[in-house]
């Protein structure tokens, strides 16, 4: 009787190491299975990778109707079943930006609308740093493309309020290499909106297209968004490598990303110049 005793303790006490490894090995399993399903970035030029939280960037954007800063912007709701597309689009290139990035310099919200609308005229975009908004409008006639290179241009007005508190800072350095006319980018809108304005031009020495010419901060902008935007960062490359003028400014913007930014683009673009 007492034999029988022991082997049946024995047996509970094997039953329970089993049970106990049982859990310890799904526990593992799961860490294993969360670890790899972690979204990994890849960098739009170098290929390297950074991870990401998707749900915070998804609640950076949102559907609901704000007032900016100066009472002069307008939108309609965009409709329901259009929303995840743009969803999809935005987390495509906010996924381009280091962690913390956002926070960083202060964007809370990116506001999606439709027939977004400043002082009366079409605007693809308006950045508010004061209610710490980017205002971004859809029209039918809008492609994806233009649509991401809206994002990459305006955020970069929004990062030079951030650092400097001025959407047209008049930078010393940039200054010496900028043969523009100047005037604001709001030059583009009269007549109505000139999207033609951002279309690449091989031949214009120093800059990108005619957009670039309308003030220091158009310029940078625009260098921002055809270098993170896939099909125009070959432009952008193919500009820089026989541009002696547009060579030297990238080299500037980086290297400004770098040390205001502690985003290493710089890296990525010499990398792509050797």
């Amino acid at each position: 009787m007492k034999r029988n005793n022991g082997n049946i303790r024995s047996r509970l006490v094997w039953i329970i190491a089993i049970i106990i490894f049982i859990f310890i090995g799904s526990s593992c399993l799961r860490t294993v299975v969360d670890t790899a399903a972690q979204p990994t970035v890849q960098s739009v030029t170098t290929g390297t990778t950074h991870s990401v939280n998707q749900e915070q960037l998804r609640n950076l954007i949102s559907f609901e109707i704000y007032t900016d800063t100066w009472n002069l912007a307008s939108y309609e709701p965009l409709e329901t079943n259009r929303r995840q597309h743009y969803i999809n689009l935005l987390i495509q290139e906010m996924n381009k930006y280091p962690d913390g990035f956002f926070d960083r310099i202060g964007l809370r919200t990116i506001a999606l609308g439709k027939n977004l609308k400043f002082q009366g005229a079409f605007r693809a975009a308006v950045p508010d740093n004061h209610k710490r908004i980017l205002f971004m409008g859809i029209r039918d006639d809008y492609s994806d493309d233009y649509f991401k290179h809206v994002f990459h241009h305006e955020l970069n007005h929004f990062v030079e309020y951030y650092i400097w508190k001025s959407y047209r800072y008049d930078w010393d350095q940039w200054r010496v290499l900028f043969r523009g006319s100047g005037g604001g980018g709001e030059l583009a809108y009269q007549g109505g909106e000139d999207r033609t304005a951002i279309t690449y031009n091989p031949n214009l020495s120093g800059f990108l297209n005619n957009y670039s010419t309308l003030g220091q901060e158009e310029d940078r902008s625009e260098m921002i968004a055809f270098f993170l935007t896939e099909n125009r960062n070959m432009q952008f490359m193919e500009k820089a490598k026989r541009d002696k003028l547009f060579n030297q400014k990238a080299v500037l913007l980086f290297t400004f990303y770098k040390e205001k930014l502690n985003w290493n683009l710089l890296n990525d673009f010499l990398l792509k110049m050797n």
